[in-house]
């Protein structure tokens, strides 16, 4: 695959050029270090995937991808970051973006980010998701009575379901085995009074688990 890489420090540009250019999936990286620059780039050409970073100074990976979504409504765009707070999450996954990762993340996460954004799918680093289910979240995300009754691992088996993950995969992200999340989600669907997977995905849609 091609993909664009967006970010004004130098030499994580670099780094992060030269190990993504290591996967196996990956064909060409096309960085640029100023963000305008790089979204008139991509309005002209043609990429599988657009990796921003989100705290840049001529323009923030959120603006970036307003506008290039206006223009370009099928572009996959992945941000990755360090700033892991909830309300750039959210502003970041409404303006259109497909996939959050932090910058600390291993080769083996990036890599999933890279292959699960780039085929059209949501993803959503660890790290991204334990902020957005920690006890002390921001106050005005308003959870229902159902949401508050379910476990924090509950919580995280509902957002990959969201993401298209089958039981399978998801016991292998979680690292447990595929009975656990089988129960799991028997549990989430009694608490929850749905019947099966789409209803789990509307809930988590309706509240913000998903965008």
């Amino acid at each position: 695959m091609k993909i664009v890489l967006i970010d004004d420090h130098e030499i994580i540009l670099e780094s992060l050029s030269l190990l993504l250019g290591s996967l196996p999936e990956v064909d060409r990286v096309v960085t640029f270090e100023h963000p305008v620059v790089a979204l008139e780039h991509c309005l002209a050409e043609k990429y599988d995937l657009i990796i921003t970073d989100n705290n840049m100074p001529e323009m923030t990976g959120c603006a970036f991808t307003l506008k290039l979504r206006k223009e370009k409504p099928e572009s996959k765009i992945l941000m990755l970051t360090i700033d892991e707070h909830f309300g750039t999450i959210r502003e970041a996954f409404s303006a259109g973006i497909l996939g959050y990762v932090m910058k600390k993340a291993n080769k083996r996460e990036l890599r999933e980010a890279v292959l699960t954004v780039a085929s059209g799918k949501r993803f959503v680093s660890d790290a991204v998701f334990s902020e957005l289910i920690r006890p002390d979240g921001p106050s005005h995300w308003d959870q229902s009575d159902d949401l508050q009754s379910l476990s924090s691992r509950e919580i995280e088996i509902v957002a990959l379901i969201g993401q298209e993950l089958s039981s399978k995969e998801i016991a292998e992200r979680l690292f447990v085995s595929v009975a656990t999340v089988e129960k799991h989600r028997h549990n989430i669907l009694k608490k929850l009074g749905v019947k099966n997977s789409i209803g789990i995905v509307k809930y988590a849609l309706g509240n913000g688990l998903l965008d």
